[in-house]
């Protein structure tokens, strides 16, 4: 069996190849199927105030996978997952805003973790997941790549995991191994070019693992009031720690 680490470097999770030459001119295009124009780059980190940054240049500090704590008392048993992607537009002399960003197509399949289970009790409930398919209508406009190649960038926020797809994830947990899973979550972008063609982006494949628990930690606030020391409660690790 492959190893968490192995899976997490073998997975799509910086995807910097277009193959468009330099910036694609939009006076060519028709539509456009993953032609390299639309371009998933990485998954971004929160920073230590809670925004998200677009980074330029090529030296990226980009999350490389994800941890969902499928127990979180945020969650109520619906734990759900929130996802930000910084995206390329590599077309230029399309206007202002060449490409205009209208849904994200989310799916997903298990890296690990599968291959040691047995027993249709057990497969169903994976089988379900991997299943699911998740579309979300966006609404964000990318402008023009520039004379030199350089894209125009853009982050895009996506829920990866929605309550509907938790619930199926939290009733996994009664197996009693989910830690020991990797779920591998494709997502794609679909939009218009301002004169009407398809454009669809690469399949960016963002690796998620699970825990019970392990972010759960709770804080007293000055009021004896409980918080939770992170942007987004039950996902990835905590950007701040109890103070007391």
């Amino acid at each position: 069996m492959h190893s968490v680490r192995q899976i997490l470097n073998a997975g799509s999770c910086l995807f910097a190849l277009t193959l468009c030459t330099g910036a694609c001119d939009v006076a060519d295009l028709g539509d456009m199927v993953d032609d390299g124009s639309l371009v998933i780059v990485f998954a971004s980190p929160m920073d230590d105030d809670c925004s998200v940054s677009t980074q330029s240049g090529d030296d990226y500090v980009y999350l490389p996978w994800g941890t969902l704590d499928i127990y979180h008392p945020n969650f109520a048993g619906k734990p759900s997952y929130l996802l930000h992607l910084q995206v390329h537009n590599y077309i230029r002399h399309g206007g202002e805003f060449p490409i205009h960003i209208e849904k994200a197509t989310v799916s997903y399949e298990w890296l690990s973790g599968r291959e040691n289970i047995q027993g249709i009790d057990f497969l169903e409930p994976l089988l379900a997941v991997e299943e699911y398919e998740h579309q979300s209508f966006l609404s964000a406009s990318l402008g023009q790549a520039g004379e030199s190649g350089e894209p125009a960038r853009l982050v895009m926020p996506v829920v990866i995991v929605p309550p509907s797809v938790g619930e199926l994830l939290f009733a996994l947990s009664n197996i009693g191994r989910l830690p020991q899973f990797v779920l591998g979550v494709h997502v794609r972008f679909e939009g218009k070019t301002h004169i009407g063609g398809k454009v669809v982006s690469n399949d960016f494949v963002f690796p998620l693992t699970f825990c019970v628990g392990c972010l759960s930690q709770v804080c007293d606030t000055y009021y004896n009031e409980l918080a939770f020391p992170a942007c987004l409660p039950g996902q990835d690790s905590p950007t701040w720690e109890c103070e007391y």
